[in-house]
C-alpha cells in the first residue's frame, strides 16, 4: 500500500531530490525552467508506464512527414528526374558518336 509523500518516512530524501533539481535547474534560462516545471506538474499522477519523466513535444522521430502525399510526390518526381537525366545523357553521348 502506498504512503502519502507527507506521511512518509523518506520525505526528508524525496525533499532533497527536489533541492538538488531546483539548484540544476538555477544553471538554464528560466523559459527552459518554466516549460520543465510545466511538464512535470502536466504529468503529476499519471501512471509511471504512462510517463517515464519529463520530454518536450518536439519529437526526433515525427513520421507523420512521411505519411503525406506531398512527400511521397515529391520522391517520385526526384527518381524520375534522376532516370530521365541518366537517360537523356547516354541518348546525347549516342546521337553525338
Amino acid at each position: 500500500m502506498a504512503v502519502l509523500l507527507r506521511e512518509s518516512e523518506r520525505k526528508e530524501e524525496i525533499e532533497a531530490l527536489n533541492k538538488e533539481l531546483w539548484d540544476k535547474l538555477q544553471r538554464y534560462d528560466e523559459t527552459y525552467a518554466e516549460a520543465y516545471y510545466k511538464i512535470c506538474l502536466k504529468n503529476v499522477g499519471k501512471e509511471e508506464k504512462v510517463f517515464w519523466g519529463p520530454t518536450f513535444e518536439t519529437s526526433p522521430t515525427n513520421t507523420e512527414f512521411f505519411k503525406s502525399k506531398g512527400f511521397w510526390i515529391a520522391a517520385l518526381l526526384g527518381v524520375l528526374i534522376v532516370v530521365f537525366l541518366v537517360f537523356f545523357i547516354l541518348w546525347f553521348s549516342l546521337i553525338t558518336e
